[in-house]
């Protein structure tokens, strides 16, 4: 499935109501992108680049898309991508192969960064905790976000 950009911005705009992240153009720096890939030890997708430089963080229908949060990333806490890969490591839950981007308690959504596709796009992948599953959900981030709207909020 092809997914362009403009498709996610306006699905965005059109859903203010029920997905919360920053106005459009109001995101990460590409300094703490390029410092989180190098911590993290991998290059991340173009299509999250995308969306961490447009909307920097955000929720939909409360559930967090993990970012960045522009801040030493051992005292982030919350919904940072690397804190949270740093945390999953050292606890022994996910490693960097199973780099989580969102979580709601019973479904855990990561990259499968282990299986690089064109670009060093990800697929991503959901762990059902609840029927013990896990299979592929999206083919790459903006596919997710798609998805992660229309289900949640429409």
């Amino acid at each position: 499935m092809s997914i362009a950009y403009e498709e996610i911005a306006d699905l965005i705009e059109n859903n203010r109501e029920c997905v919360n992240v920053a106005v459009r153009g109001e995101g990460v720096h590409c300094e703490w992108i390029a410092r989180a890939e190098q911590r993290l030890g991998i290059l991340l997708p173009e299509t999250y680049k995308w969306f961490l430089r447009n909307y920097g963080r955000g929720e939909i229908a409360g559930e967090e898309i993990f970012s960045i949060y522009e801040m030493p990333f051992e005292e982030a806490i919350g919904g940072d991508i690397v804190y949270n890969a740093i945390v999953n490591c050292q606890n022994g839950n996910f490693g960097i192969d199973k780099l989580i981007i969102s979580t709601n308690g019973d479904e855990v959504f990561y990259f499968a960064t282990s299986k690089p596709r064109d670009n060093f796009e990800y697929q991503v992948w959901k762990i059902d905790r609840i029927e013990g599953t896990e299979k592929l959900y999206a083919d790459n981030f903006l596919e997710f976000l798609k998805k992660r709207i229309t289900f949640l909020c429409l």
